[in-house]
């Protein structure tokens, strides 16, 4: 689920700005 995580933020992030402080709170 990590990896999947880590693909999905590669893929459809823009900016860092727009990342949560922590990626638990997508989950």
């Amino acid at each position: 689920q990590s990896a999947a995580f880590k693909s999905f933020i590669s893929s459809t992030v823009a900016q860092p700005s727009e990342m949560p402080p922590s990626p638990l709170v997508w989950e």
